[in-house]
């Protein structure tokens, strides 16, 4: 939406006093607003994150809203168990919503009160089991052009800051995590790009997930899940190791664990190959439950792992699962798992720097962002890895439709970048990712498909 369309909307509705609305709110009955013309006014948007909210499982708690305008989200959680306290820094927006919740019959279950992010001192309240913000996402307006008055900036324009409004919550999250199993819920547009996006959370070590999404007028928007895996946890940190995936096996049977060392002595990859790192490289593994394996092919898993890690690294992903730069290898990804435990190993080696072994040139992340740290790699790949299969109580896991589509996009986005495909005799055109994790193809001789993870040969 334009500047012009804003400033038209806006002067069209502030020549009445208030616009009296009725919001779907799914099974329940529908809320009766009273909306004044300086409040953000219920839209798709509203609706679509009132869907989402009737995704989430388990017990109800303490909720927070963010930027309440005149009710709508806030009384659709009390409807659904929540208490709620709810934050909006426009005044006439309190005032608003303070009106139709009692008008609603709201009064004992929700609290309004004056503040957000962004003001000084503001945190999240200690006993906050949910919080939930309809992000603003309008780019704000580049210098010169036109703008709107402070609330209504407040209400639809994104903040200038890189990360956006996002990042300001994300950080105040991470400076002053009270429940380390608070569940965020937002809503971004995806499509235009605003300042806000998810990627932001999961760099940080943050699992997300997509709860749901439309395509209205000339916007996506979508709405996403965070939590720390595992409550926040640290990993184990170990100075020296022969392996990471020997040393996995003597985690807790349960729970986001994972381990990592500076320095691995005899590390190994996928066909029993030896794994060389150096002091600096990235080397650890997380242990998960072997129980996604009901639902999920483990080659698929092999697939949307290698998928999910490179994005979050900004590599690329040659299939199976091998970590590329420019068709450079620079990480691998090893699964492994045992009768002795319920448990599968995901071991992960990440060059730093690009260096020769073996006599064959192989890159690292320094090529991408000399400035990461192996703690950000860390973060990075824990939030990737988490965001496919940490657990929390009111999120269902991924599906295996959901995992196909992972994999398919980082696959893509590799074949876009010029790389050559070949069976042993023929170049082949790769067209698709079945449920088991093999590639669909095209060639002279029709459509076929491979399971075998070394059949087919990717070269840049």
């Amino acid at each position: 939406m334009s500047n012009e369309q804003i400033e038209r909307e806006i002067d069209l509705s502030s020549r009445g006093r208030f616009r009296n609305l009725e919001v779907e709110n799914g099974k329940f009955p529908p809320i009766h607003l009273s909306v004044p013309a300086t409040v953000y006014p219920p839209r798709e948007d509203t609706r679509l994150l009132i869907t989402a909210l009737d995704t989430l499982r388990g017990k109800t708690g303490r909720a927070v809203e963010i930027g309440v305008g005149a009710g709508a989200i806030s009384m659709a959680l009390a409807q659904r168990g929540w208490k709620v306290t709810g934050f909006d820094i426009n005044p006439f927006a309190v005032a608003a919503a303070r009106g139709n919740i009692e008008s609603n019959g709201f009064r004992e279950d929700i609290q309004i009160e004056e503040g957000g992010p962004g003001e000084i001192g503001w945190k999240v309240p200690n006993d906050s089991d949910l919080v939930v913000w309809n992000l603003p996402y309008l780019n704000p307006p580049k210098d010169g052009e036109p703008t709107l008055g402070p609330m209504e900036e407040a209400s639809l324009t994104d903040y200038r800051g890189e990360g956006g409004w996002s990042r300001v919550l994300r950080e105040i999250l991470d400076d002053d995590l009270n429940n380390p199993n608070v569940l965020v819920v937002l809503l971004f547009r995806s499509d235009p790009a605003s300042p806000s996006h998810p990627e932001d959370w999961t760099k940080f070590g943050w699992a997300s997930r997509k709860i749901s999404a439309k395509r209205t007028g000339g916007d996506t928007l979508e709405v996403r899940a965070f939590w720390k895996p595992g409550g926040g946890c640290p990993p184990t940190i170990l100075n020296n190791t022969d392996s990471t995936m020997e040393d996995a096996k003597l985690l807790p049977p349960q729970g986001w664990q994972r381990i990592l060392a500076k320095q691995q002595n005899k590390g190994r990859g996928r066909r029993s190959s030896k794994w060389t790192s150096e002091e600096g490289d990235f080397i650890g593994t997380w242990a998960i439950d072997s129980d996604i394996l009901q639902n999920i092919h483990p080659g698929l898993l092999q697939t949307t792992i290698g998928s999910v890690v490179s994005q979050s690294l900004g590599m690329q992903c040659k299939w199976p699962n091998d970590l590329m730069i420019n068709g450079i290898k620079s990480g691998g990804i090893l699964l492994e798992s045992s009768t002795t435990d319920d448990r599968i190993r995901i071991g992960i080696g990440v060059n730093r720097k690009s260096r020769e072994v073996g006599g064959r040139k192989v890159s690292g992340w320094e090529e991408i962002d000399v400035s990461l740290s192996m703690e950000d790699i860390f973060l990075r790949i824990d939030g990737s890895l988490a965001s496919l299969f940490a657990t929390h109580e009111r999120i269902i896991q991924l599906s295996r439709e959901e995992m196909e589509t992972l994999s398919w996009k980082a696959i893509s986005e590799s074949l876009s970048r010029g790389v050559i495909s070949k069976t042993l005799d023929e170049e082949i055109r790769i067209t698709g990712i079945e449920h088991n994790g093999g590639l669909k193809f095209w060639s002279e001789l029709g459509v076929s498909q491979t399971e075998e993870l070394q059949s087919i040969v990717t070269s840049f």
